[in-house]
Protein backbone atom coordinates (compact mmCIF):
# COMPACT_ATOMS: atom_id res chain seq x y z
CA UNK A 1 0.00 0.00 0.00
CA UNK A 2 0.91 3.42 -0.15
CA UNK A 3 3.69 4.03 1.94
CA UNK A 4 5.32 0.83 2.69
CA UNK A 5 8.52 0.29 2.92
CA UNK A 6 10.29 -3.30 1.79
CA UNK A 7 13.42 -3.66 2.83
CA UNK A 8 15.73 -5.88 1.72
CA UNK A 9 18.50 -7.68 3.98
CA UNK A 10 21.79 -9.44 3.29
CA UNK A 11 22.72 -12.24 5.08
CA UNK A 12 25.55 -10.48 7.31
CA UNK A 13 22.62 -8.26 8.42
CA UNK A 14 20.18 -10.60 9.84
CA UNK A 15 21.19 -13.81 12.04
CA UNK A 16 18.56 -16.73 10.81
CA UNK A 17 17.86 -20.04 11.86
CA UNK A 18 20.40 -22.72 10.36
CA UNK A 19 17.89 -24.42 8.56
CA UNK A 20 16.41 -21.39 6.58
CA UNK A 21 20.13 -19.91 5.88
CA UNK A 22 21.23 -20.40 2.44
CA UNK A 23 24.39 -21.36 2.01
CA UNK A 24 26.51 -20.75 -1.09
CA UNK A 25 30.14 -22.44 -1.48
CA UNK A 26 33.41 -21.77 -4.36
CA UNK A 27 35.27 -24.49 -4.91
CA UNK A 28 38.12 -24.24 -7.29
CA UNK A 29 41.22 -25.96 -8.73
CA UNK A 30 40.93 -29.92 -10.08
CA UNK A 31 37.42 -30.26 -9.90
CA UNK A 32 35.80 -30.65 -13.44
CA UNK A 33 33.12 -28.02 -12.72
CA UNK A 34 35.03 -25.13 -10.51
CA UNK A 35 32.43 -22.55 -9.43
CA UNK A 36 29.62 -21.35 -6.99
CA UNK A 37 27.51 -23.91 -5.78
CA UNK A 38 24.37 -23.48 -3.40
CA UNK A 39 23.97 -26.56 -0.94
CA UNK A 40 21.72 -28.10 1.62
CA UNK A 41 21.20 -27.86 5.13
CA UNK A 42 23.99 -30.72 6.27
CA UNK A 43 25.87 -31.38 2.87
CA UNK A 44 29.75 -31.90 3.43
CA UNK A 45 32.88 -31.95 1.04
CA UNK A 46 31.98 -35.04 -0.22
CA UNK A 47 28.84 -33.83 -1.59
CA UNK A 48 30.32 -30.62 -3.01
CA UNK A 49 32.88 -32.53 -4.79
CA UNK A 50 30.17 -34.64 -6.33
CA UNK A 51 28.13 -31.79 -7.14
CA UNK A 52 31.33 -29.88 -8.75
CA UNK A 53 31.17 -33.23 -11.25
CA UNK A 54 34.47 -35.06 -9.29
CA UNK A 55 37.88 -34.74 -8.83
CA UNK A 56 40.62 -34.29 -12.37
CA UNK A 57 43.42 -37.07 -12.98
CA UNK A 58 45.20 -34.42 -11.82
CA UNK A 59 43.93 -33.12 -8.27
CA UNK A 60 46.24 -33.74 -5.43
CA UNK A 61 43.50 -34.23 -2.83
CA UNK A 62 45.83 -34.40 0.25
CA UNK A 63 47.18 -30.61 -0.32
CA UNK A 64 43.22 -29.39 -0.48
CA UNK A 65 43.06 -25.88 1.38
CA UNK A 66 39.32 -25.71 3.24
CA UNK A 67 39.21 -22.17 4.07
CA UNK A 68 35.82 -20.79 6.25
CA UNK A 69 35.57 -17.17 6.90
CA UNK A 70 34.14 -17.75 10.61
CA UNK A 71 37.68 -19.39 11.54
CA UNK A 72 39.60 -16.47 9.92
CA UNK A 73 37.92 -13.93 12.23
CA UNK A 74 38.55 -16.30 14.81
CA UNK A 75 41.77 -16.52 14.16
CA UNK A 76 42.36 -12.69 13.94
CA UNK A 77 40.82 -11.93 17.26
CA UNK A 78 42.82 -14.61 19.08
CA UNK A 79 46.24 -13.34 17.63
CA UNK A 80 44.53 -9.84 18.56
CA UNK A 81 44.12 -11.33 21.73
CA UNK A 82 47.70 -12.38 21.68
CA UNK A 83 49.69 -9.37 20.70
CA UNK A 84 47.61 -7.20 23.95
CA UNK A 85 48.46 -9.45 26.13
CA UNK A 86 52.30 -10.20 25.14
CA UNK A 87 52.19 -6.09 24.75
CA UNK A 88 51.08 -6.40 28.90
CA UNK A 89 53.65 -8.73 29.77
CA UNK A 90 56.01 -6.94 27.93
CA UNK A 91 55.64 -3.40 29.65
CA UNK A 92 55.73 -5.12 32.90
CA UNK A 93 59.16 -7.15 32.41
CA UNK A 94 60.57 -3.64 31.02
CA UNK A 95 59.60 -2.34 34.60
CA UNK A 96 60.90 -4.87 36.80
CA UNK A 97 63.98 -5.07 34.59
CA UNK A 98 64.24 -1.09 35.46
CA UNK A 99 63.75 -1.24 39.06
CA UNK A 100 65.81 -4.50 39.61
CA UNK A 101 68.73 -2.51 38.41
CA UNK A 102 71.76 -2.91 40.40
CA UNK A 103 73.21 0.02 42.15
CA UNK A 104 76.61 -0.33 40.91
CA UNK A 105 75.32 0.01 37.05
CA UNK A 106 75.49 3.26 35.79
CA UNK A 107 72.52 5.48 33.98
CA UNK A 108 73.75 5.13 31.06
CA UNK A 109 74.75 0.96 30.92
CA UNK A 110 70.69 0.29 32.18
CA UNK A 111 69.49 2.76 29.57
CA UNK A 112 71.13 0.71 26.95
CA UNK A 113 69.79 -2.14 28.87
CA UNK A 114 66.48 -1.27 28.52
CA UNK A 115 66.86 -0.18 24.88
CA UNK A 116 67.83 -3.89 23.70
CA UNK A 117 65.24 -5.12 25.53
CA UNK A 118 62.59 -3.07 24.03
CA UNK A 119 64.11 -3.47 20.80
CA UNK A 120 63.77 -7.37 20.89
CA UNK A 121 60.09 -7.26 22.20
CA UNK A 122 59.24 -4.68 19.66
CA UNK A 123 60.69 -7.25 16.91
CA UNK A 124 58.80 -9.98 18.11
CA UNK A 125 55.12 -8.55 18.72
CA UNK A 126 55.90 -6.91 15.09
CA UNK A 127 56.23 -10.60 13.69
CA UNK A 128 53.27 -11.42 15.10
CA UNK A 129 50.89 -8.53 13.78
CA UNK A 130 52.04 -9.15 10.42
CA UNK A 131 50.80 -12.71 10.32
CA UNK A 132 47.51 -12.63 8.03
CA UNK A 133 45.18 -15.67 9.16
CA UNK A 134 43.53 -17.68 6.42
CA UNK A 135 40.91 -19.66 7.85
CA UNK A 136 42.39 -22.53 6.90
CA UNK A 137 40.95 -25.89 8.36
CA UNK A 138 43.53 -28.95 8.12
CA UNK A 139 41.18 -31.68 6.70
CA UNK A 140 43.52 -34.62 7.96
CA UNK A 141 43.79 -36.33 5.07
CA UNK A 142 47.04 -39.25 4.91
CA UNK A 143 49.58 -38.38 2.31
CA UNK A 144 49.85 -40.94 0.49
CA UNK A 145 46.01 -41.92 -1.38
CA UNK A 146 43.83 -39.32 0.20
CA UNK A 147 40.13 -40.47 -1.29
CA UNK A 148 37.23 -38.60 -1.57
CA UNK A 149 35.26 -40.69 0.88
CA UNK A 150 38.19 -39.96 3.45
CA UNK A 151 36.97 -36.42 3.83
CA UNK A 152 35.90 -35.33 7.21
CA UNK A 153 31.80 -35.15 7.49
CA UNK A 154 31.98 -31.59 7.79
CA UNK A 155 28.92 -29.48 7.45
CA UNK A 156 29.18 -27.03 5.20
CA UNK A 157 28.84 -23.07 6.06
CA UNK A 158 28.08 -19.73 3.69
CA UNK A 159 31.32 -18.24 2.00
CA UNK A 160 33.61 -21.83 2.83
CA UNK A 161 35.99 -22.23 -0.16
CA UNK A 162 37.52 -25.47 -1.09
CA UNK A 163 40.83 -25.25 -2.96
CA UNK A 164 42.12 -28.35 -4.88
CA UNK A 165 45.62 -28.27 -6.44
CA UNK A 166 47.36 -30.22 -8.74
CA UNK A 167 49.51 -32.87 -7.55
CA UNK A 168 52.95 -30.85 -7.32
CA UNK A 169 56.21 -32.26 -9.05
CA UNK A 170 58.88 -30.79 -6.38
CA UNK A 171 60.03 -30.59 -3.23
CA UNK A 172 61.45 -27.52 -1.93
CA UNK A 173 64.64 -27.14 0.45
CA UNK A 174 65.22 -23.61 2.18
CA UNK A 175 67.49 -21.90 4.81
CA UNK A 176 70.98 -23.41 6.08
CA UNK A 177 71.95 -24.82 2.57
CA UNK A 178 74.63 -23.99 -0.02
CA UNK A 179 71.53 -24.51 -2.21
CA UNK A 180 68.03 -22.87 -2.09
CA UNK A 181 65.60 -24.89 -4.62
CA UNK A 182 63.10 -27.26 -6.03
CA UNK A 183 64.21 -30.43 -6.99
CA UNK A 184 62.23 -33.22 -8.51
CA UNK A 185 60.06 -34.96 -6.35
CA UNK A 186 61.06 -39.14 -6.60
CA UNK A 187 59.00 -41.52 -4.36
CA UNK A 188 61.04 -43.03 -1.79
CA UNK A 189 63.30 -40.42 -1.36
CA UNK A 190 63.77 -38.84 2.65
CA UNK A 191 64.44 -35.55 3.46
CA UNK A 192 68.04 -36.18 4.48
CA UNK A 193 68.34 -36.86 0.55
CA UNK A 194 67.13 -33.80 -0.27
CA UNK A 195 69.05 -31.92 2.13
CA UNK A 196 72.10 -34.17 0.96
CA UNK A 197 71.80 -32.83 -3.01
CA UNK A 198 71.06 -29.19 -1.11
CA UNK A 199 74.11 -29.16 1.12
CA UNK A 200 74.44 -28.51 4.64
CA UNK A 201 75.82 -25.19 5.59
CA UNK A 202 78.61 -24.87 8.69
CA UNK A 203 76.21 -23.42 10.47
CA UNK A 204 72.73 -25.82 9.75
CA UNK A 205 70.77 -26.50 12.91
CA UNK A 206 69.38 -30.03 12.56
CA UNK A 207 67.54 -30.36 15.67
CA UNK A 208 65.27 -27.49 14.77
CA UNK A 209 64.57 -29.40 10.87
CA UNK A 210 60.83 -29.29 10.15
CA UNK A 211 58.85 -29.73 6.91
CA UNK A 212 56.14 -27.92 6.07
CA UNK A 213 53.52 -30.54 4.34
CA UNK A 214 51.08 -29.53 1.28
CA UNK A 215 48.07 -29.63 4.07
CA UNK A 216 49.60 -27.31 5.88
CA UNK A 217 50.80 -29.53 8.92
CA UNK A 218 54.00 -29.25 10.58
CA UNK A 219 56.84 -32.46 10.90
CA UNK A 220 59.43 -31.80 13.27
CA UNK A 221 61.36 -33.52 15.43
CA UNK A 222 59.30 -32.80 18.43
CA UNK A 223 56.59 -34.43 17.06
CA UNK A 224 58.58 -38.10 16.11
CA UNK A 225 59.06 -40.49 19.51
CA UNK A 226 61.36 -42.54 16.99
CA UNK A 227 64.09 -41.17 14.40
CA UNK A 228 64.20 -37.42 13.30
CA UNK A 229 62.06 -35.72 10.44
CA UNK A 230 65.03 -36.09 7.69
CA UNK A 231 64.59 -40.00 8.15
CA UNK A 232 61.07 -39.58 6.65
CA UNK A 233 59.96 -39.73 3.46
CA UNK A 234 59.40 -36.60 1.48
CA UNK A 235 55.51 -36.09 -0.01
CA UNK A 236 55.16 -34.06 -3.29
CA UNK A 237 54.90 -30.28 -2.68
CA UNK A 238 57.11 -30.18 0.61
CA UNK A 239 58.80 -27.15 2.20
CA UNK A 240 61.79 -28.84 4.05
CA UNK A 241 62.92 -25.57 6.45
CA UNK A 242 66.22 -26.43 7.86
CA UNK A 243 67.14 -22.68 9.94
CA UNK A 244 70.68 -21.43 11.63
CA UNK A 245 72.30 -22.13 14.76
CA UNK A 246 70.90 -18.79 16.43
CA UNK A 247 72.98 -16.97 19.48
CA UNK A 248 70.43 -17.21 22.07
CA UNK A 249 72.56 -14.39 24.22
CA UNK A 250 70.55 -11.67 24.46
CA UNK A 251 71.95 -7.71 23.44
CA UNK A 252 72.38 -6.94 26.27
CA UNK A 253 74.76 -9.79 27.31
CA UNK A 254 76.77 -8.91 24.00
CA UNK A 255 76.79 -5.55 25.17
CA UNK A 256 78.08 -5.97 28.30
CA UNK A 257 80.49 -8.64 27.39
CA UNK A 258 82.13 -6.71 24.64
CA UNK A 259 82.37 -3.81 26.86
CA UNK A 260 84.19 -5.80 29.58
CA UNK A 261 86.52 -7.28 27.01
CA UNK A 262 87.02 -3.64 26.04
CA UNK A 263 88.27 -2.64 29.61
CA UNK A 264 90.37 -5.53 29.71
CA UNK A 265 91.99 -4.91 27.15
CA UNK A 266 92.93 -1.66 28.03
CA UNK A 267 93.85 -2.44 31.60
CA UNK A 268 95.95 -4.55 30.09
CA UNK A 269 98.04 -1.89 27.72
CA UNK A 270 97.99 0.55 30.87
CA UNK A 271 99.43 -2.08 32.95
CA UNK A 272 102.32 -3.06 30.37
CA UNK A 273 103.02 0.88 29.84
CA UNK A 274 103.45 0.90 33.51
CA UNK A 275 105.87 -2.23 33.48
CA UNK A 276 107.92 -0.35 30.87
Amino acid sequence: QPGDVLTVFSVNDVRVPQAKRQVYVRVEGEVRRPGIYQMKRGDSLTHLIEKAGGLTEDAYLFGAGFYREQVRKDQLANLDQLVRKLEMQTQSKLSASAASASQSESATAVQLRIQAEQLAQKQALERLRNLKPTGRIMLGLKPEGAKVDALPTLRLESQDRLVVPAKPDFVYVLGSVNTESSMIWQKGQTVQDYLDVSGLTSGADKDELFVIRADGSVLSNGDRWFGSVAKAEAMPGDLIVLPEKTDHESAWSVFTRNAKDITQRSEERRVGKECL
